[in-house]
């Protein structure tokens, strides 16, 4: 509270959980040495109070007693946190390197010349260097190493959101929740879309093909935003399902069709809103739960899609390909190109007829 204070927060307009959320995320900064030790001053009542429980001497620790009071509090925080799957997440959080900041920790770990680096990064398997003391060690397959990084961070999110996410269901009044239990229920991609009143406009081909391919006039709802719709004797309904301010703070929201009710949802350009040739179009993308499936069915897919996104991102922010990875992949796509425009020519020479060239890269 001190510090929330002191940094100009609105206590007054925090919840209880949000104020203990920024409480642990502070002492799990501070068990992991990524805050100045000074900052254990915040944690002087509760340090106190675990000093005296945890004492036979009942008398007041004195200002020089302090730095023990609060060492002896901070191991009790980590041994208690060694199984807290939300701590153990903010750690993991703020250790988060990319794939070459690990490989780099790889090299100076085994103390190979960083001059290696690009080769490491380059080679997909374990592989041998020789380090300055005339070793040659041998170093994991640096993708794996990246790969297992991003999975503990997911694996630990999904086991927050296990405990955390169901919360929100049970928010709803028991007639909603008893439809959602009973329903056939969708993940849907949404969006609006005004492509279609392009229509009767006299447009060439390419110029329409091209105003499809560019989304200019398309709002999605973002990935983030899970959108359900539930079916049950012929009624449909729409929920979106919103992360606000990190993990653990969900919302269920029931939207239908509601075009307004979904764009308060997340930020546009406005165009969806004030044009009305922008239509709904949802899509299924996949079943979360029959009517047949237990409720427990939609949490754990949805849990699971959202650790295998979680992984898929951590994996775009932190992978970065070598200049001479670039240079293959551009060698590569000229290379698969080229023999399917001969490939082509020949056909329509020799048969003059119809023919069908796949357009894949690989």
């Amino acid at each position: 509270m001190t510090l929330l204070n002191e940094s100009g927060a609105e206590i007054n307009n925090m919840s209880l959980e949000d104020i203990s959320n920024n409480g642990m995320l502070l002492a799990a900064l501070l068990q992991e040495q990524l805050v100045p030790a000074e900052y254990n001053q915040y944690f002087k009542l509760p340090a106190m109070i675990h000093g005296q429980l945890s004492s036979e001497n009942s008398s007041p620790a004195t200002p020089l007693a302090m730095t023990s009071v609060y060492d002896s509090y901070f191991d009790y925080l980590k041994q208690s946190g060694q199984n807290n799957p939300f701590i153990k997440l903010i750690t993991l959080l703020q250790k988060w390197q990319s794939r070459p900041e690990l490989a780099r920790q790889q090299l100076k770990q085994h103390d190979i010349d960083e001059g290696w680096l690009n080769d490491y990064l380059y080679k997909n398997r374990e592989v041998k260097y020789t380090n300055q003391r005339g070793e040659t060690p041998l170093l994991p397959n640096i993708d794996n190493v990246f790969k297992d990084q991003n999975q503990q961070i997911a694996q630990l999110t999904e086991q927050i959101e296990k405990i955390l996410l169901p919360q929100s269901f049970n928010s709803l009044s028991n007639e909603e929740q008893i439809f959602i239990q009973q329903s056939d229920i969708q993940l849907m991609e949404v969006k609006f879309d005004a492509t279609d009143s392009f229509n009767s406009v006299p447009l060439p081909p390419s110029a329409r093909q091209g105003i499809r391919n560019s989304d200019e006039f398309v709002s999605r709802v973002p990935e983030s935003i899970d959108m359900l719709k539930c079916t049950f004797n012929g009624k449909q309904r729409m929920y979106a399902l919103t992360t606000k301010q990190g993990i653990g703070n969900y919302k269920l929201h029931r939207v239908d069709n509601n075009k307004n009710a979904i764009l308060e949802l997340f930020y546009h350009d406005g165009k969806a809103r004030d044009d009305d040739d922008y239509k709904l179009k949802p899509s299924a993308i996949l079943c979360l739960k029959t009517a047949n499936d237990k409720p427990d069915m939609l949490i754990d897919k949805l849990i699971k899609r959202r650790g295998e996104k979680l992984c898929e991102k951590l994996q775009q922010a932190g992978y970065e390909e070598t200049t001479r990875q670039k240079v293959e992949a551009f060698i590569l796509t000229r290379v698969s190109q080229s023999p399917k425009k001969k490939y082509k020519f020949k056909n329509k020479k020799k048969s003059g007829g119809s023919y069908f060239v796949g357009l894949s890269m690989y």
